[in-house]
């Protein structure tokens, strides 16, 4: 058995719970040889697309955590170089 068999056969346990028929072997197989092909058809579909949307999801954050960090990074440089700059061009003098 494949990762997709092993799946469908998740979804159609679920959908046989979700009736009330796991206790039921006629009712829950019944309702397993029925919908056995429309959910062996349509989950490739709908992993293609979950695969997909993940990926979207993951490069947009990575995006979006660079920028972030780009700009506290700019914004810790520019800090140091005020102090800095302060320093070496105010210096303090004992009065």
């Amino acid at each position: 058995m494949n990762s997709l068999d092993i799946l469908t056969e998740i979804n159609l346990d679920d959908l046989a719970a979700s009736f009330g028929w796991q206790n039921s072997p006629r009712l829950a197989g019944t309702l397993r040889r029925l919908f056995r092909g429309p959910a062996r058809k349509l989950l490739p579909r709908c992993w293609i697309l979950t695969g997909w949307s993940v990926k979207k999801i993951c490069q947009q954050a990575l995006a979006i955590c660079c920028k972030v960090m780009f700009k506290m990074c700019a914004f810790s440089v520019w800090k140091i170089y005020r102090i800095l700059a302060r320093s070496w061009f105010f210096p303090t003098t004992p009065a």
